[in-house]
């Protein structure tokens, strides 16, 4: 990846030791932001989602080696607000902040 600034900016791509990817995903002025992807050293998806401004945002999920789900999170502006479909209270900031629009 590249730095702007004495920020990550643009796309980062890390390897394992194997050449296989174990991370890819943009940044912009340090912050993480669009898809990003982690891999098993196998090169199977971890885990996928998406950064906004620097917190997760929607649907993360998490998988096996086989590429099976084992989880999906549902993320408002980087707080977790439902952990496989079913819904809990965050605790740091006001629920009223995330209704769903």
């Amino acid at each position: 990846g590249n730095y702007r600034d004495g920020e990550k900016y643009g796309t980062w791509v890390i390897r394992f030791d194997n050449g296989k990817l174990n991370f890819k995903g943009d940044f912009v002025d340090g912050r993480a932001q669009g898809k990003h992807k982690y891999y098993h050293r196998n090169g199977s998806i971890k885990q996928i989602g998406k950064y906004k401004f620097g917190n997760k945002e929607g649907n993360w999920k998490t998988f096996d080696e086989e590429g099976n789900v084992t989880i999906t999170i549902k993320y408002k502006r980087g707080v977790e607000v439902k952990i496989d479909g079913v819904k809990i209270k965050p605790e740091s900031i006001d629920t009223e902040d995330l209704r769903d629009e």
